[in-house]
């Protein structure tokens, strides 16, 4: 066959293939392949609220003491034994023991202020002073344990009432006061002034939706910052591979 440009062009081509199939494009260097991981992701969790968690009394709670254990002690070892140790018992006109509005003009026997401090008035029989200690007990465990309308809400519905009536309106028809006097009849304190208008269910189920709602925020909490940690763990590793191969040699390539 005559050789024509053609042919030398097409054999040429084919020369040239045959020499490169023996020698590939080098690889790129390790540091380059390895350099581009991604980082990890960031966590995408938006903070939780902190459930609002209320102040500790200013004395531990103790274990409320049956009527039958306090025959015989005085007003101030009673509401010690029933509020804790710094509940006290006062005279009448002290002023730690303001009056309020009390159905039928009776007068204020009991208070547990803002700072859950409790005042039991001295001059009462022992039986007297013991349901006085345990209803003001009740407004105790109430501030420990229904301080939110997580807790509220579920009494204002058992009751049919509203939020307005929780503190506020006549005195035995306040959501607070019909909930302490539940606490202290559950707890062997029978009141029947106060009535029977809440039952013990229904306060033990109100307070226990606290009690979950408060158990769900901490555990929201710490999925959150567990979430972060893993990250900042992960972010610290990534950063030290990093290092590592930016550091390294280029590998060696020949053909």
């Amino acid at each position: 066959m005559r050789a024509t440009p053609r042919t030398f062009a097409l054999a040429a081509t084919l020369l040239l293939a045959a020499l490169g199939a023996g020698c590939s494009a080098p690889p790129a260097p390790a540091a380059e392949g390895r350099g581009v991981l991604a980082a990890p992701a960031a966590p995408t969790l938006a903070r939780p609220a902190r459930m609002a968690l209320p102040s500790p009394p200013p004395a531990p709670l103790p274990t409320p003491p049956l009527r039958t254990a306090l025959e015989g002690r005085s007003c101030d070892e009673i509401v010690r034994a029933v509020n804790g140790s710094a509940a006290r018992c006062v005279d009448v006109g002290d002023p730690a023991l303001r009056a309020q509005t009390v159905a039928g003009g009776d007068v204020t026997v009991g208070l547990t202020d803002e700072d859950q401090h409790v005042v039991v008035l001295r001059e009462l029989s022992t039986e007297d002073t013991y349901l006085v200690a345990m209803h003001e007990r009740g407004h105790q465990e109430l501030r420990q344990r229904c301080d939110t309308w997580t807790c509220g809400d579920r009494l204002t519905a058992a009751l049919g009432t509203t939020r307005g009536a929780w503190a506020d309106g006549p005195y035995f028809d306040r959501v607070a006061e019909i909930a302490a006097s539940t606490w202290a009849r559950c707890h062997g304190a029978d009141n029947p002034r106060y009535g029977y208008r809440l039952s013990c269910t229904d306060l033990a189920r109100a307070l226990d939706t606290e009690a979950t709602a408060r158990e769900r925020s901490a555990e929201q909490l710490r999925e959150f910052d567990a979430a972060w940690a893993r990250y900042h763990q992960a972010y610290e590793r990534y950063r030290a591979t990093q290092a590592g191969v930016l550091g390294a040699p280029a590998a060696a390539t020949s053909h």
